[in-house]
């Protein structure tokens, strides 16, 4: 591992673990705004929702929490998150041509991405453990889904493109 931020070594070599991540980040970025996840806010959303290191951050926290309080909860977060996007961008790359090719997810015209209903059934399928964890993911996609675009959540949390 390069980091401690970085996915957990588990979730870096397996892109089917990784693919349900990006099946509940969608899901929670469409049921809470309506619309489709843009591709780079998964780039952002699946290593901070994958990761160990982030998991005691989002104690306490629900779908109702919001970005910018669980980010005031952890000051510390918003400075890792660039480094965190750079070092997992490979796995996420591998999550998403996985998820898309196993029909998790779909692309409209415009580039957003959506959960499939076979995706979603993926995820019912799943342990209350991984459940629960999965969780933390449809949170976070209906968080960021509050900012706007890509554009907006990568310029409000100082991301440069």
């Amino acid at each position: 591992m390069t980091t401690q931020y970085s996915l957990d070594l588990l979730s870096k070599s397996n892109p089917v673990y990784l693919s349900l991540f990006v099946v509940a980040i969608c899901q929670g970025h469409k049921e809470h705004s309506g619309r489709p996840i843009e591709i780079p806010s998964i780039y952002l959303a699946l290593p901070i929702c994958c990761s160990n290191f982030f998991q005691k951050s989002f104690s306490n926290t629900n779908i109702k929490t919001g970005l910018f309080s669980w980010l005031n909860k952890q000051p510390d977060t918003i400075y890792m998150i660039p480094q965190s996007i750079r070092n997992t961008s490979k796995f996420t790359n591998q999550a998403i041509q996985f998820s898309a090719h196993s029909g998790m997810i779909e692309f409209n015209k415009s580039g957003g991405v959506l959960a499939t209903s076979k995706g979603h059934e993926a995820l019912k399928t799943q342990s209350k453990k991984s459940r629960t964890t999965l969780k933390r993911a449809v949170n976070f996609g209906a968080w960021i889904s509050e900012i706007g675009d890509s554009r907006e959540l990568f310029s409000s949390l100082g991301v440069k493109a």
